[in-house]
């Protein structure tokens, strides 16, 4: 294959090629930000209890003093993926219990 021939081949196929380099740089960005949040949490620790636990243990909330900054699904420019730094700050880390007599607490868990 020559070089007008792969170009042009390229060219057909910009759009998956695009994607497949998009999807390389997010998995790579994900992984660096879920470096930084394990540490973060293995170093906080649980508010709560004060208790040291490994990071899938322990777990953000957001909604400490009910009032909720985002929904879920949000993928405004102050979601997790843009800016983790916001999620920290507006956050408190707690263990799974915790959080879930936070919750209850507040009345957002529907059984």
């Amino acid at each position: 294959m020559n070089k007008t021939e792969a170009q042009r081949l390229r060219r057909r196929s910009d759009l998956p090629y695009y994607n497949r380099i998009a999807a390389k740089h997010n998995r790579l960005r994900l992984s660096r930000i879920k470096v930084v949040l394990r540490a973060y949490k293995e170093e906080v620790g649980c508010v709560d209890c004060k208790g040291r636990f490994p990071h899938y243990i322990l777990e953000l909330d957001h909604g400490g003093d009910g009032v909720r900054r985002r929904k879920n699904g949000d993928r405004s420019p102050v979601s997790s993926w843009n800016n983790p730094i916001y999620d920290l700050e507006n956050t408190e880390v707690v263990c799974a219990n915790c959080h879930r007599t936070r919750t209850h607490t507040r009345g957002e868990l529907v059984r």
